[in-house]
């Protein structure tokens, strides 16, 4: 599921069983019946790594199988990962295991649903999927291959891997970014207020980068539970300029409007 106007991911929401758009804050409750088939039995799903592991162990019972934890990777444990990865015939992680190997060192590279990463709700969400395959396809040997299962084998990122075309790939993502106004068409900054009355402040803000007709300000959405505010603003090649006279009384001391506001101008790492 998409946001109809930012064609960002949605985001579920346990608690309160919605989705909502990270960019402009868009929530539609959750759907009963699918929009494609009708159909009703609908759950959340995925893959882990340890469903991934048992999966595999189960299927080849005898092969030398060794997975990756990325939260293990320094020190003592991660020395011994490698160790394991090294002498192992199937080696499960995730995409920090791709710097294990080296160019055409591999047989085999699998993907299970990479769709995970399309579902990130950032603009860079194609492109970080194509790079990670890329990568992958480049580690494996001249004889080997990759195999990717995906729910969505139609996706150009998808067509331009199996195709092994870098322009194939750019075309589509460059007309996707120009149709929506993301960079490189458009610059793009977070601002994210937290402390003190946040959502008041967070709407004194919003009001005063409406206030810049060379500005396009996004609603407040909340995020860390109820403990910060995000707006996203996109803007012209000037927009940090523009962004700091907007801003300018919120420089001083504000009595009324304690807390703490942090601006990032071009975000390389969309908030999640």
């Amino acid at each position: 599921m998409r946001c109809p106007e930012c064609a960002l991911a949605l985001t579920y929401t346990r608690a309160g069983a919605t989705l909502t758009c990270r960019l402009c804050g868009t929530a539609v409750p959750l759907m009963d019946t699918c929009g494609h088939c009708r159909g009703r039995r609908l759950s959340p799903f995925g893959w882990g790594l340890e469903r991934v592991e048992h999966a595999v162990r189960r299927r080849f019972p005898k092969a030398r199988v060794a997975r990756w934890d990325p939260e293990a990777s320094r020190g003592a444990k991660g020395e011994a990962q490698r160790a394991a990865a090294a002498a192992a015939e199937i080696v499960i992680g995730t995409r920090g295991a791709l710097r294990l190997f080296g160019p055409a060192s591999l047989g085999l590279a699998g993907f299970v649903s990479p769709d995970q990463l399309l579902r990130i709700p950032d603009f860079r969400a194609g492109e970080r999927m194509f790079a990670l395959l890329w990568a992958a396809a480049e580690r494996v040997g001249a004889q080997g291959a990759l195999v990717i299962q995906s729910q969505n084998p139609t996706h150009y990122a998808l067509d331009a891997i199996a195709r092994q075309e870098l322009a194939a790939f750019y075309r589509h993502e460059i007309k996707f970014r120009a149709e929506l106004g993301y960079p490189p068409f458009r610059r793009l900054a977070v601002v994210t207020v937290r402390g003190g009355d946040t959502p008041r402040l967070a709407d004194e803000v919003a009001a005063a980068l409406r206030a810049s007709p060379r500005l396009v300000v996004y609603p407040p959405v909340a995020e860390r539970g109820e403990r910060a505010r995000r707006i996203v603003v996109k803007g012209d090649p000037e927009l940090a300029v523009v962004l700091a006279a907007a801003m300018e009384d919120f420089r001083g001391p504000r009595p009324r409007s304690r807390g703490i506001i942090d601006v990032e101008v071009d975000p390389v790492e969309w908030p999640s």
